[in-house]
């Protein structure tokens, strides 16, 4: 299938790269239906809309950046996703864009995919330590220097 997108142009889009979203993204409930974009050699990725071409959101897998990052996935949403072990499961996060020098992650709302069933979901995380908007320009790499989170 062809999709014609805002971002990407015309796509061509194969069953093993889209994702239904059981339960929708926060404030985008009526889209349901994503394509996984990747990018080589960047932390960052993309899932474009099916239903809308200027919808595209950027994700990034938070544990590059906030190796300490956990949670426990309820059972809940393992149901609901399908997820029979653990390595069915990527954790992604919704990357935030404002300037270069202000770009997030929402730790407080991953979304979660099963490749298995092709399923995801955005839950939040009720009671955690974790915020909508955790800075990425404050992280620094193993060397103790800034990481260059804009470009390379």
């Amino acid at each position: 299938m062809i999709v014609q997108t805002a971002r990407f142009g015309n796509i061509e889009v194969y069953p093993d790269t889209t994702w239904d979203f059981s339960v929708p993204i926060l404030g985008f409930e009526e889209y349901r239906s994503f394509v996984g974009i990747t990018q080589e050699d960047s932390p960052f990725e993309f899932i474009q809309s099916l239903e809308e071409g200027n919808l595209t959101f950027v994700l990034t897998d938070p544990f590059v950046f906030y190796p300490e990052y956990e949670f426990t996935l309820e059972q809940r949403w393992r149901d609901i996703l399908q997820i029979e072990k653990e390595d069915e499961v990527i954790v992604r996060s919704v990357v935030t864009v404002r300037s270069p020098s202000d770009i997030t992650l929402n730790l407080k709302a991953p979304i979660i995919m099963n490749p298995k069933s092709r399923k995801a979901a955005q839950i939040i995380l009720e009671q955690s330590v974790y915020e909508t908007r955790h800075p990425l320009n404050k992280i620094e790499d193993q060397e103790g220097r800034h990481a260059d989170t804009v470009e390379k």
